[in-house]
């Protein structure tokens, strides 16, 4: 049996019904009510509990063989909230994988550990430059650590970038639902470039690395097979969208507008889109090799980011979220 830890969230539903789908047992550990009714229909086992709460955890464990640890957090949570699940949670998976006899768990941490760099591949230096990013590199080294004392126990790693597809509500589906509002502008020059990958191509190489003993223990990019400016990003979601490409502005009115917002956020408690540092992060280049995935797991992305807007958008307008 394989237990799916996060399995509320986005990439935990689909994961756990395509598991389903290729024959697995499977064991969703669930935080709340979402998706179970689904997820019982399908015969999938269910839990219920915290990944921060270890007794939940062991209990999840019970005759499973392998482990996809998606539980995550991210969002507006200062470090120390993020760390309590994004390490605390990982150590109790680790440690309650030893504890039942668990020989292999996949865990997902992300690209932000990387922070702002290009051609980059595992690797390279890991310099995160914001919370999420140092809370996930906290918990890849305490795997790191936890692996030398405990080396019955294969911890593998996968590292996607912005995820996106059917099912998917992320900041890409709110970047889609800005642009078909014509609320979207690309600052700056639109070169700096972002990764992105399709929600069916990460759960190939999810299903890869389960099957593939030999790659266990390894760590693994996993993206679309390229970056793409965010110029021409934008493009392919307007044109999904069916609207026209979205306008360019400076920088400097941008990080200026930026400024504008936090102030009046702070006078009226509204929240509102764009930040100072919300547009520093949208101009940062990144981009990343997958030649590992390809050459040991056999990864091959299928779906690029043209067809994937286009897919991404149909769901997005049929379940009400543009």
């Amino acid at each position: 049996m394989i237990l799916v830890t996060g399995a509320n969230g986005f990439v935990g539903n689909v994961l756990v019904k395509r598991l389903v789908k290729e024959g697995r047992k499977v064991r969703a550990f669930c935080r709340s009510e979402s998706h179970v009714s689904e997820f019982r229909e399908l015969g999938v086992d269910v839990a219920y509990g915290d990944v921060r709460d270890y007794d939940a955890v062991v209990e999840a464990m019970k005759d499973v063989s392998a482990v996809v640890h998606l539980a995550s957090v991210h969002g507006k949570l200062n470090l120390e909230e993020m760390n309590k699940t994004n390490v605390g949670g990982v150590s109790n998976v680790l440690k309650a994988s030893v504890v039942e006899g668990v020989k292999h768990v996949v865990h997902y941490s992300s690209i932000a550990v990387y922070g702002e760099a290009q051609g980059v591949n595992e690797r390279s230096e890991q310099k995160p430059y914001d919370d999420y990013g140092h809370s996930k590199k906290a918990g890849e080294d305490l795997i790191k650590a936890f692996v030398l004392e405990n080396p019955e126990l294969k911890v593998s790693i996968i590292r996607p970038p912005h995820i996106y597809g059917p099912g998917g509500r992320s900041n890409l589906s709110n970047m889609f639902k800005m642009v078909k509002k014509k609320k979207y502008a690309v600052i700056g020059s639109g070169k700096d470039l972002i990764n992105a990958v399709y929600i069916s191509d990460l759960l190939d190489a999810t299903l890869l690395l389960l099957a593939k003993r030999k790659c266990w223990g390894h760590d693994y990019i996993v993206a679309d097979d390229r970056a793409y400016t965010l110029r021409e990003f934008s493009q392919y979601i307007a044109k999904a969208c069916k609207v026209s490409s979205p306008p360019k502005i400076p920088f400097s009115l941008a990080y200026l507008s930026g400024f504008g917002g936090e102030v009046i956020e702070k006078v009226t408690s509204r929240k509102l889109p764009l930040s100072r540092s919300r547009v520093k992060n949208v101009t940062r280049s990144r981009s990343f090799l997958i030649g590992k995935a390809i050459r040991e797991l056999g990864y091959q992305p299928k779906v690029h980011f043209e067809e994937g807007a286009v897919k991404a958008y149909s769901w997005y307008q049929e379940n009400g979220l543009l």
